[in-house]
């Protein structure tokens, strides 16, 4: 797949409300992609709802070190969980399940993680930074 289908791709899956064509290679990838985009979103609306309400949405404690830690961090957490959910056919890749990664990423990485042989998650319940 070309960079230029890549991109194609992604486009119409996230502007043009397209759903991921499952028979074309790399689905996965952009499906990862997608994740990306929109959990780069949902801490910029983090942020947003932190400056205007005074309060995080997602439990996030916004400061000058913390945010750009975030801002490169969910993003990077949401593809990651999102592409080995598509893999491992816990998440079915489509607009939906990208939002579903993109904001909730770090609950289906424990799932991913009670999934693997032992079944242990540590007991670390949430990523660094976010408050119950």
């Amino acid at each position: 797949m070309s960079k230029g289908e890549f991109a194609e791709r992604l486009y119409q899956t996230l502007v043009n409300l397209r759903p991921i064509d499952t028979s074309r290679s790399g689905y996965v990838l952009v499906f990862a992609a997608a994740c990306a985009v929109v959990g780069l979103l949902a801490v910029v609306l983090d942020l947003c709802s932190r400056f205007t309400v005074g309060r995080s949405i997602m439990g996030l404690s916004h400061s000058v070190g913390r945010t750009p830690i975030f801002l490169v961090m969910w993003p990077a957490g949401a593809a990651i969980t999102g592409y080995a959910a598509a893999f491992a056919g816990i998440l079915q890749p489509c607009l939906l399940s990208c939002v579903s990664a993109g904001v909730a990423w770090h609950l289906i990485a424990r799932q991913l993680l009670l999934k693997r042989p032992g079944g242990q998650v540590p007991e670390d319940k949430d990523p660094p930074g976010v408050e119950e």
